[in-house]
């Protein structure tokens, strides 16, 4: 009973062998989930007031088609501005 090894015995040994070998921690990939948007530097977090009814239909819409609201936003956004932008006068 005494020899009997843990069944985590060796991931000891395999991070040692892994962090001596720089070849090999360049194949490593990290575990989780991608970084979002919230990490990217193109983004900004803004807050807007909706009315309730509106937001709710809004995210059930959303939610059926696979998008996010702050998606739906950027686009709508997108084209608010071109339309702006053709309306201003050229200087």
């Amino acid at each position: 009973m005494g020899n009997k090894k843990s069944r985590f015995a060796g991931i000891g040994d395999i991070h040692k062998k892994l962090s001596a070998d720089p070849e090999s921690q360049s194949r490593v990939t990290k575990m989780g989930r991608p970084p979002g948007k919230k990490s990217d530097p193109a983004f900004k977090q803004v807050t807007v007031y909706l009315r309730k009814d509106i937001h709710d239909t809004a995210r059930k819409i959303l939610f059926d088609d696979r998008r996010q609201f702050s998606d739906l936003v950027d686009e709508l956004v997108s084209r608010w501005i071109s339309s702006q932008k053709s309306k201003s006068p050229k200087v």
